[in-house]
């Protein structure tokens, strides 16, 4: 209707249609465009992706279809003449929406609905397109105000095996989702990001944070669900999810130092304190003793997965001999990468890092490498990471992020910052 409107006043159709976009974006709080509407799914992980699931949520918000054709129906009206809402019952609509907009779980529920039906799906973080205290401004004052620990997993005791493998699923793609961020945390520190500095305050660091506790907590409920299951084996099951939980604890000491340890048991990070990254690394091998994955599907952790990631924590923790007995055991082979349905694998552990990793590469065939994984890792190990990328010796740790700190008064700032 608004497009009409505006080509009744002299406007050509592509005009009308890019400006009709922009105020519909601006009523949302949002400043950035979209190239083309028409050609945007929820599940492109994308900027666009992402302020469609924005937009979505906050308008779908606590109404039933009839309602929601109804809300529609009224936007529309009002929208037409002038691009802005001005009715006070649709606005509130909307800013009831917004505060009670829940980024996480909406994500968590998309991706549980296409597990369950065998595909993993990438879903844009598009927290940072929602203006939560609806004050018309979307910036550092809008957080998402609701509990972002994801429901527990429950595993029904007469459920067959692949409910429980579409669990396992969800729990590859956050994991995943964590490795990305991580990745672009460190090609900032490499100097290959567009970003320049990574503060307290980062939304990225915050975004990485999080979907790293995601990924642990669903992977404790999940064990704990497989400990209730005894109508089959669940060892194939509960060793891809230990390996996985132990991969995202050891990447997250390595990046942080000290971390708060959720087990099983603690429900999540909460108000736990730190430990240190001994601690952790300690806790890696815990989960990794005697876990022997078995694929139940292609491309999942497999046993050498495990021996590569004990190598590489016993070489974080200076434990050089104890690492080469475990490198000698691999092969120079692809064991193990991320993927997604788009095709862009999330490169692990390759056989080019196994190679570099059993000849002890010198720093520079490391920066060689770029921004891939285990590269940050490598020039730490070897203290090459401050020199060579002039950064500071507390950057060699990522800072712990402020919203952390204000929400559990038990954890501490890394030195520096």
């Amino acid at each position: 209707a608004r497009v009409k409107h505006l080509i009744k006043s002299g406007l050509a159709f592509v005009e009308a249609k890019k400006q009709a976009e922009k105020e519909l974006l601006k009523v949302f709080a949002i400043t950035e465009e979209i190239a083309n509407p028409e050609n945007i799914s929820i599940t492109d992980g994308n900027k666009n992706s992402a302020i469609l699931l924005a937009i979505s949520s906050v308008m779908l918000y606590d109404k039933s279809e009839a309602e929601f054709s109804d809300f529609i129906s009224r936007f529309s009206s009002d929208f037409e003449d002038d691009g802005i809402i001005e009715n006070a019952n649709i606005s509130k609509e909307i800013n009831k929406g917004q505060e009670n907009c829940h980024p996480g779980r909406i994500a968590h529920a998309m991706k549980r609905f296409y597990a369950e039906k065998g595909s993993v799906v990438e879903v844009a973080d598009f927290s940072a397109y929602i203006d939560f205290n609806g004050d018309g401004s979307i910036d550092s004052e809008d957080k998402e105000m609701l509990d972002v620990t994801p429901d527990p997993v429950v595993v029904n005791p007469d459920s067959d095996m692949p409910n429980v493998q579409a669990a396992v699923n969800e729990l590859y793609v956050l994991v995943r989702q964590y490795t990305q961020r991580q990745l672009e945390l460190e090609a900032i520190r490499l100097g290959l990001g567009s970003e320049k500095n990574i503060t307290p305050s980062s939304n990225l660091l915050q975004t990485t944070w999080t979907a790293g506790y995601t990924a642990i907590n669903r992977g404790n409920s999940l064990m704990e669900a497989l400990n209730r299951v005894t109508e089959f084996a669940t060892a194939p099951y509960s060793d891809q999810v230990k390996a996985l939980i132990a991969f995202v604890y050891y990447n997250m000491a390595m990046s942080w130092g000290n971390i708060p340890i959720a087990k099983t048991d603690a429900g999540g990070p909460g108000l736990l304190t730190q430990s240190n990254a001994s601690a952790v690394y300690a806790y890696c091998k815990e989960l990794l003793k005697n876990t022997a994955p078995t694929a139940t599907q292609q491309g999942m952790v497999s046993s050498d997965f495990v021996t590569a990631l004990s190598a590489e924590i016993a070489l974080a923790e200076n434990k050089a001999a104890d690492a080469g007995n475990l490198l000698t055991q691999l092969p120079v082979t692809d064991i193990f990468s991320f993927n997604n349905l788009e095709g862009n694998p999330i490169e692990v552990y390759t056989a080019d890092y196994i190679r570099m990793l059993k000849e002890e590469s010198t720093a520079e065939a490391w920066i060689k490498r770029g921004s891939r994984y285990g590269t940050w890792a490598a020039l730490k190990r070897l203290g090459k990471a401050a020199t060579v990328e002039g950064i500071s010796n507390e950057e060699l740790l990522l800072p712990i992020p402020q919203h952390e700190l204000y929400t559990n008064p038990n954890l501490r700032q890394n030195p520096g910052y």
